[in-house]
């Protein structure tokens, strides 16, 4: 990772986040030590050599001797200040321990998240290094996107907008002469970059840039100019784009660099002017996720959820269903998932376990439709948003916080039924589906005991291998459709004629006895279950 250069002063620092984010412990008053990116440092862990970054101290130090100790290591490494929490024990402890050490220590909220303040003071530094480019927008009132968006297109020479992730608009430059074109004006009037794959594809490309993109103009649909964006980011978090028009009037490489030069303050507006929400969201998130991580969760439950029969709430679990080395921001897919259920309830907590994302969403007054043509509604937009496949399930009611915990194991295995089943469709109601839970149950448990497949299973499976034919689908919708030769051949899109040559052949090849209700039912069992035969 690249370090920004020290050139943030702690003060500077400390007044542009304000006291409710980072209070002043101890300040030396004869010195205001630059500082460059953050390092986050846990207490089980060794920390790395400084080199005047900021140290975000991690996890309480219990003793006035171990927060002693600490601060002493990071002034001895070369850090140039650190941030601690109290985690409600009086502070005092480690202002006095920061002047024993001789470095200036700031104090976080105990329920500020650590990565929210990593990403804030990154967009802090990060701006701070490019202010000599950018002398204009350090006049510009935190939080003024607007006037933020003007002063973006005076330096650039052309429109801008400022979108945030979910491809909203944000803000819009409106400068007398700088020409636009329809496009523009539709998302202007919509709020929202029109829903296109072309453009889904660009902003793929985008997220994948360090740097600013160019794309060409595409007359047919309104975009009459090209276009040069740069991903705004905090960190490894990105919080949206800057997008200027290129009618050819400007030079695009200078034009580029300095949409990459101010990338940092615009990332610190959007923090500021996110906190709130951001805040609350993100502590749900973290909840969440210590909830259903089968840990205790980093704090109670939040006053949004107090579960109980009278305010149940649900379950809702989508899977990235990717192709075989295709690579799916699970970042961008959850704050999808996020906004769609903030829409039904702006209380909703999502968090994300590798190729999951998962939701728990107060539902006292959705009914089960509801739910899931919700779920339906998401999977439509990651497909035409992100160019992104997903299949959902929806759980059963949750009124405690033992129900949400063994509810994402059901969830879970509600989406694997659908990868094993996707003649079901991408959406699977729990609540009316438990007989494929059951099954998929059943397979889990199969798999776990490596329970050997029927001779006759495995004689036929090679059959077809080997000669190319279909006895196992013949047999398998032959049992699904209860013996009815009829409903078999029409599911087969055969004549019901040929259906039952080929039941004969089956059973003459294999010398199988399908008037046993015993054997239909292991072979039907098997066939749902194991592997093989899936």
């Amino acid at each position: 990772m690249t370090m920004t250069a020290p050139q943030t002063g702690v003060a500077s620092l400390v007044a542009a986040l304000g006291a409710e984010l980072l209070r002043p412990l101890h300040l030396p008053a004869d010195a205001d030590p630059s500082i460059g990116d953050p390092v986050i440092w846990d207490a089980e862990s060794e920390p790395p050599p400084g080199s005047h970054s900021i140290l975000l101290m991690v996890g309480g130090r219990s003793s006035v001797a171990a927060a002693r100790g600490a601060l002493h290591e990071a002034a001895r490494l070369g850090y140039a200040a650190a941030v601690v929490k109290a985690y409600g024990e009086d502070p005092d402890r480690w202002r006095r321990c920061a002047a024993e050490a001789g470095i200036p220590v700031l104090l976080a909220p105990d329920d500020t998240p650590w990565r929210h303040l990593d990403s804030l003071i990154s967009a802090i530094v990060a701006s701070e290094a490019g202010r000599t480019n950018v002398p204009d927008l350090s006049r510009v009132a935190i939080g003024d996107l607007f006037s933020l968006a003007n002063a973006v297109a005076a330096m650039v020479g052309s429109a801008i907008t400022i979108e945030d992730v979910d491809r909203r608009l944000l803000a819009y430059s409106n400068i007398e002469g700088q020409p636009i074109d329809s496009c523009r004006r539709r998302t202007i009037l919509g709020r929202q970059v029109p829903d296109d794959p072309l453009y889904s594809d660009e902003y793929r490309v985008l997220a994948h840039r360090d740097g600013p993109a160019g794309f060409p103009a595409y007359p047919e649909r309104g975009g009459d100019f090209a276009r040069l964006a740069v991903s705004v980011r905090a960190g490894s978090r990105v919080l949206g784009s800057i997008w200027a028009i290129d009618s050819g009037g400007i030079d695009a490489v200078v034009a580029g660099q300095t949409l990459s030069s101010v990338t940092g303050i615009v990332a610190m507006h959007l923090l500021h002017g996110g906190t709130t929400t951001d805040l609350k969201r993100v502590r749900r998130s973290e909840w969440l996720t210590g909830l259903l991580s089968s840990r205790a969760p980093d704090r109670d439950t939040p006053s949004e959820f107090p579960l109980s029969p009278k305010k149940p709430a649900v379950l809702l679990g989508f899977r990235m269903n990717a192709r075989p080395g295709e690579v799916v921001d699970s970042a961008r897919v959850m704050d999808l998932v996020a906004v769609f259920c903030e829409s039904h309830h702006k209380k909703a907590a999502c968090t994300a376990f590798d190729d999951t994302v998962l939701a728990l969403l107060p539902a006292a007054l959705l009914p089960r439709d509801q739910l899931v043509f919700l779920a339906r509604q998401i999977i439509d937009s990651a497909r035409s948003s992100l160019g992104v496949k997903l299949i959902a399930a929806v759980g059963d009611a949750v009124t405690s916080v033992q129900e949400v915990t063994a509810g994402r194991s059901e969830t879970e295995r509600g989406l694997r039924a659908l990868l094993h089943r996707p003649e079901r469709g991408p959406v699977l109601d729990i609540a009316a589906s438990r007989e494929v839970l059951a099954l998929e149950e059943l397979a889990e448990s199969a798999w776990a005991s490596r329970t050997r497949p029927l001779p006759v299973l495995t004689r036929i499976l090679e059959y077809d291998r080997v000669h190319g034919t279909e006895y196992l689908a013949t047999l398998r919708v032959h049992l699904d459709s209860g013996g009815d030769a009829l409903v078999a051949a029409q599911r087969l899109t055969v004549h019901v004629n040929t259906f039952r040559y080929r039941l004969r052949r089956l059973s003459e090849l294999f010398d199988l006895d399908l008037s046993e209700p015993e054997f239909r039912l292991a072979v039907w069992l098997q066939m749902r279950i194991l592997a093989p035969f899936r």
